[in-house]
């Protein structure tokens, strides 16, 4: 579930819409915090 979600992430990033989805993270501490957490895992890899 885990690599899903870091693959989308990936996926994400590299798009477009990766600015759209910061400007809510920083509108949104909790989803600011999820994304951090995801590409802190995406890291590892």
């Amino acid at each position: 579930m885990l690599l899903i979600f870091i693959f989308l992430n990936r996926f994400i990033w590299c798009s477009p819409i990766n600015l759209f989805t910061l400007h809510i993270g920083f509108q949104n501490g909790f989803v600011n915090q999820f994304m951090a957490g995801i590409l802190r895992e995406g890291d590892i890899f």
